[in-house]
């Protein structure tokens, strides 16, 4: 396969402009750990909730005819053999061939129009319809396709294929025998009279052949095929995609069908916006009923993301033709050059002397001066403001010692260096975002995200290789790179997500907040603040008093899509009795960026609902309440 310009411009969940082979060489089989053996043989509801760019559509395409016949028959140019030892591993794969093949149904506006455009469907009864024809009629394909190729027995056409039994009253679709190519032959005419139905005018009548129903039939009816011994046929599953684009009601009774009892299994993907706001809270791992198991894939830790990541780079700058011969992650970490160990003494005398100053000020040692040096270690400046962070604290106790020699030491540790790196950054207009760990942590657990960043990475790699010039971004281009991802995330609030404005606006004066409170001479709050806490309690009194108050209906709304569309994640602390944690809803990485503020998770505050309410407005004094706030030492307490 001929490589790309830039291979990190194209996003899996693309279906219609990527091909399969392209598709299986890009794709990174990490998701594939999320699920286990017995979703498939012991077949429970399954269902992939995650943010837009999670990864839910390119996982359920993995599992489609195309792409699993492509990896059984090993004709993948970057044949490593991970994924198809991954799929062995979880049975899709077995010594007969391909156990499974996947039905994948889109979720899209057709299904939706049945529910408002179509009279007397209210029901659902013609959507069970149109589901069971897409479904059976997806299956047979899929199986004509495998025996094309060799991997069932070819002759299909005239196999009978038994009716449901009588006292199931299915849909006259499945109460007659027929043969296999009668099934299809019947399947591809129903869903030319749905297209016809969806394109006529309202009012007019449904065409006779749609015979709606009350519930789905078509994965009872395949399982009853696949009870015939001499019929090795692999087991459905069934894809349902964009589940979110259904109407409430829609969802709500394909919901109730598809925790049905059955051995075919059910896997959807939604969008967490549907969601409300206590279901969106984190619990104990993944979510996991008697029939259903809810897989979320916005909570993946860290650690593991970034392996993930380091997979998805590898095969991008494999597919990418100027940049193939860094083919290892490692060659690709290593043109992210990190900052320089040195500055000239011109570029930070005046400010380094302004620190001086404030440190003999605060500590009346009249002997602290700075010596004129050609080159100034960047080491000594990080030194500098770190000390003046701890006369900063030292000099704000409201209770001094009255013997100064007994007065316990101001501390040091990681969370303060950080601070004093940050704050360094800022005085000296040095780059502070930067390496690979950063365009990691900057990707907020979200691959789009971070294709989307690293694109633009590659993008000027790929040019400095078209001009013959080395790879390398030095570390102040890498923070360019950033900040302008940051202001073009920032920018796409309003636009795109539910209550844009309302979130877009809670951003900014979110944002301006948190950077008063961070940038504090004393870093009360080290490294800073990116995050706000809430009770349990505080949540269950908003939705108390939903619907008597529109200022606590906007907080919950806004608040949910935000934590829906990843804007905000997350946390719960550890510490408190159960059900007296705090949920810590933590700004996404890239908004840090765009507000200064540090890329690491631990430091937040708590804030009264009131108050986010206000934010949520135009108008907000957001600069004058973080002077005024009284900084409460919140940040050690762990997280899950």
């Amino acid at each position: 396969m001929p490589a790309l310009r830039n291979a990190f411009r194209y996003r899996l969940a693309d279906r219609p402009s990527l091909d399969t082979g392209l598709f299986l060489n890009l794709y990174c089989p990490a998701l594939l750990n999320r699920i286990v053996p017995e979703d498939l043989s012991i077949p429970k509801l399954v269902v992939f909730s995650g943010s837009p760019g999670a990864g839910k559509s390119s996982f359920l395409r993995l599992f489609q005819t195309e792409s699993l016949m492509a990896i059984h028959s090993h004709r993948l140019e970057s044949s490593d053999g991970v994924v198809a030892e991954a799929l062995r591993e979880l049975g899709i794969f077995d010594d007969t061939g391909i156990r499974y093949i996947g039905l994948y149904i889109q979720c899209d506006s057709n299904l939706r129009l049945l529910s408002k455009s179509v009279p007397h469907s209210g029901d659902q009864k013609l959507l069970n319809t149109l589901l069971d024809v897409r479904i059976v009629l997806n299956y047979c394909r899929g199986v004509r396709q495998l025996a094309q190729a060799g991997m069932i027995a070819p002759e299909l056409d005239t196999l009978p294929l038994a009716p449901l039994p009588t006292e199931d009253t299915g849909p006259p679709l499945f109460a007659v025998a027929r043969t296999f190519s009668e099934l299809e032959a019947e399947c591809t005419s129903l869903e030319i009279d749905f297209a016809a139905l969806l394109n006529s005018f309202p009012g007019d009548p449904i065409p006779t052949s749609l015979v709606p129903h009350s519930r789905l039939f078509a994965l009872s009816y395949i399982a009853l095929q696949l009870k015939d011994p001499n019929r090795n046929w692999p087991v459905p599953l069934l894809l349902l995609d964009d589940f979110q684009d259904l109407y409430e009601e829609q969802r709500e009774h394909l919901h109730g069908e598809l925790l049905r009892r059955a051995s075919v299994p059910r896997w959807i993907a939604i969008r967490k916006y549907v969601y409300e706001l206590e279901q969106l809270l984190p619990l104990e791992g993944t979510k996991d009923g008697r029939e259903v198991r809810d897989i979320d894939l916005d909570d993946s830790k860290q650690a593991a993301f970034r392996k993930f990541l380091e997979n998805v780079t590898e095969r991008r700058v494999r597919m990418t033709d100027s940049l193939q011969q860094m083919l290892t992650i490692q060659n690709f970490r290593e043109r992210l050059k990190l900052g320089e160990d040195t500055i000239s003494w011109p570029r930070v005398a005046n400010r380094a002397r302004e620190v001086a100053s404030r440190l003999r000020n605060l500590s009346g040692n009249d002997t602290i001066t700075l010596q004129e040096q050609p080159e100034v270690p960047i080491r000594f400046l990080h030194d500098l403001e770190k000390h003046l962070i701890l006369a900063e604290r030292k000099a704000g106790r409201s209770q001094r010692y009255i013997l100064p020699e007994l007065e316990p030491p101001e501390q040091s540790d990681a969370k303060t260096e950080e601070a004093a790196r940050l704050f360094m950054c800022a005085r000296y207009n040095l780059p502070y975002y930067f390496g690979f760990d950063a365009l990691s942590v900057t990707s907020n657990r979200n691959v789009e995200q971070f294709l989307d960043i690293a694109g633009n990475y590659a993008e000027k790699m790929i040019f400095r290789a078209e001009l013959g010039r080395p790879f390398d971004l030095t570390a102040r281009e890498q923070e360019e790179l950033l900040r302008n991802s940051a202001k073009r995330y920032y920018n796409r609030i309003e636009q795109g997500f539910p209550h844009g404005y309302t979130i877009r606006q809670f951003v900014e004066n979110l944002g301006r907040f948190f950077q008063t409170v961070t940038n504090r001479a004393n870093a009360p709050i080290s490294p800073g603040v990116t995050g706000f806490g809430l009770t349990r309690e505080q949540l269950r009194d908003a939705r108390i008093v939903d619907g008597a108050n529109s200022g606590i209906r906007v907080f919950r709304d806004a608040l949910t899509s935000a934590v829906a569309g990843n804007i905000l994640s997350i946390r719960k602390t550890k510490q408190g009795s159960p059900g007296s944690e705090k949920f810590v809803f933590y700004f996404n990485r890239l908004l840090c960026v765009y507000f200064n503020l540090p890329l690491g998770y631990g430091g937040w505050q708590r804030l009264p609902v009131e108050i986010i309410v206000k934010m949520m407005s135009s108008g907000f004094a957001a600069d004058d309440l973080g002077k005024r706030w009284q900084a409460q030492p919140v940040e050690a307490e762990e997280l899950e």
